[in-house]
């Protein structure tokens, strides 16, 4: 080969290096030519992470990609053109889930804890539960049993249900408490029955008299006399308000009362309020008028945060508040610049709400007969969902938060969520 053809390749080599390489590099770090615009524009990227798995994600229209594979459920989309976007994700017999979402140039926009709802499934029947007085029925926090009161005639029987295919038990107050027949139908009768907050005992009340009793239902405990106005067990700590309007945490193992409150409650909270807590750091306090307050940690006081509240629960990752009045549900997050915020306002009365999942993204709703979900993501509008109708339902989660527990007209069904 000659000199000159020899020079002629080697400058026209440094000729295309010179011209693609900056294409190749732009290309890489994600710029596009935009023919709407006529020039290059820096693209953005979306990752979405989604229950279920192997969810469509549909960008203005077209399929795009899938979430997830066996190990994960979520992914990347990559070189989306800056701008507002219409998401979607789709799977077969599950509801859709749509927004519209602004893409950034170099900016990975986020969708996290997605989550499409089962579509046009019908729920199991569970068991029979049988005649169940009002306002005695309480699912324990982890969803794994329940526990309530059937009254026949004048006699009162209290009743355990381990989920979801235990055999019912019950609460024998004439062996427990030494009692004979007469004396244990007094007592059924004037006693409460709940659950300590980690689901590990029931916590039977009298009065100012309290117990703790074992889930299997065969040992029972004292606790101090108590005149507050409720009583919730932890671990290894019972807090209650004393008669003072005074926050107290005493301790299980050593017996001892402990004042965690630098100020009394004003007023001064009385029987008919109550009492919501994890442990000593995450505490309400919902009185007789609706209003309920906040223990905050850090000041060691009770701060207000709203009125006309009906219930009120922490979330499941503790870094929110939810309550509900007759027709709205509110979200409050625990950080320091937490703000109150309404999710939604309906025009029927709202019965119950309930944190749909562990990432405490979703709630679960009931207004009627129907039973609703909601996200907390407000994005361009939140998603909700219509699960299911039936008569006066009563739900909540099943252990692992996979199922819809629903009880109506004295039956327990099933609702699968996955």
């Amino acid at each position: 080969m000659k000199l000159a053809t020899r020079r002629f390749l080697f400058w026209l080599s440094i000729g295309f290096f010179v011209v693609l390489a900056p294409l190749v590099i732009g290309y890489a770090i994600g710029y596009r030519f935009d023919f709407s615009e006529g020039g290059l524009v820096r693209t953005g990227a979306l990752f979405v992470e989604a229950e279920p798995k192997r969810v469509e994600i549909i960008i203005d229209g077209k399929p795009t990609k899938r979430t997830g594979t066996i190990i994960t459920n979520s992914t990347f989309v990559r070189d989306l053109a800056p701008g507002r976007h219409r998401v979607r994700l789709e799977k077969e017999s599950y509801q859709p889930w749509e927004k519209e979402l602004e893409i950034r140039p170099a900016v990975v926009t986020e969708v996290r804890g997605a989550r499409l709802w089962p579509a046009g499934r019908a729920p199991e029947n569970v068991a029979v539960l049988g005649q169940i007085d009002p306002g005695t029925l309480r699912p324990s926090p982890d969803g794994r049993a329940l526990v309530w009161a059937s009254t026949s005639g004048r006699v009162r029987t209290w009743l355990k249900k381990d989920l979801p295919d235990g055999q019912v038990g019950i609460l024998d107050f004439a062996t427990l408490f030494g009692l004979n027949s007469r004396s244990a139908a007094t007592f059924a009768s004037a006693a409460t029955v709940d659950w300590s907050a980690d689901s590990q005992y029931l916590v039977v009340r009298r009065g100012a008299d309290w117990w703790r009793l074992s889930l299997d239902i065969r040992r029972v405990e004292r606790l101090p006399r108590l005149n507050g106005p409720g009583l919730v067990l932890t671990p290894d700590t019972a807090l209650t308000i004393d008669e003072l309007g005074i926050l107290n945490a005493f301790s299980l193992p050593n017996q001892n009362i402990e004042a965690i409150a630098t100020a009394a409650i004003n007023p001064i909270p009385t029987p008919a309020d109550r009492l919501i807590a994890l442990d000593r750091d995450h505490v309400l306090l919902l009185d007789h008028t609706g209003t309920l307050r906040w223990f905050n940690p850090k000041s060691q006081l009770f701060e207000g945060l709203a009125t006309r509240v009906r219930d009120s629960v922490f979330s499941p990752d503790r870094t929110k508040i939810l309550w509900r009045t007759a027709t709205e549900l509110w979200v409050r997050s625990l950080t320091p610049e937490g703000q109150s915020e309404l999710v939604t306002r309906l025009s029927s009365p709202l019965a119950q709400a309930l944190w749909a999942d562990r990432q405490s993204a979703h709630i679960l709703f009931s207004t009627g007969d129907a039973v609703k979900a909601i996200e907390l993501d407000a994005r361009s509008g939140r998603n909700s969902a219509d699960l299911i109708s039936v008569n006066a339902p009563t739900v909540f989660l099943g252990s692992g938060g996979e199922s819809l527990l629903i009880i109506t007209a004295g039956s327990l069904k099933r609702l699968s969520l996955r």
